[in-house]
């Protein structure tokens, strides 16, 4: 094992659309005062962010892009660019297609290319089971960065190495 310390450089987050109170959804859905009173007392929760816009019922925002926008954060708060990633890591219940992985598309926007990624998908513990399967590697030497759950990097003390890229049959140098 190495004695490698791993730490949580930066976090970026993403919220679809604009938040929506209890009141505004009472009004779509046809709900009373009574019910607002019921879901603030016991739910708690005073405002929410959807993908869906409620007026149209089309989806606002997909998991791919709000990933873009909060990887885009968390490498701009780290000081870091996408030469820095070495992989990238997606932990989520709900991707927005399996093929191509949500991950793939989230790194292709990045243009974080030619490098490890991989999509492990969960309910209610995927948070928790992506940082327990991901965290080891910065350890082995390999930085990584994880949407949804953390990020994590080790900038490069030389610069990177020129690396082929296959895409599609053609083959590029970034």
């Amino acid at each position: 094992m190495s004695d490698r310390t791993v730490r949580v450089l930066s976090v970026g987050s993403a919220l679809p659309g604009p938040p929506i109170d209890t009141a505004a959804l009472a009004v779509r859905f046809g709900k009373d005062r009574l019910w607002r009173q019921w879901v603030d007392t016991f739910i708690g929760t005073r405002t929410r962010h959807l993908a869906v816009d409620l007026a149209t019922g089309r989806p606002g925002q997909s998991w791919a892009d709000l990933g873009e926008i909060a990887a885009a954060r968390a490498l701009a708060g780290a000081g870091l660019g996408v030469g820095d990633v070495d992989l990238v890591v997606l932990g989520t219940a709900t991707p927005d297609t399996l093929m191509p992985a949500t991950v793939n598309v989230i790194a292709d926007r990045l243009r974080v290319d030619g490098i490890p990624t991989f999509q492990l998908q969960s309910g209610c513990s995927g948070a928790v089971q992506t940082v327990d399967v991901a965290s080891p590697l910065p350890a082995t030497g390999r930085a990584f960065f994880g949407e949804q759950t953390m990020g994590r990097f080790r900038p490069r003390t030389r610069p990177a190495p020129r690396r082929p890229e296959r895409r599609c049959g053609t083959t590029r140098t970034r």
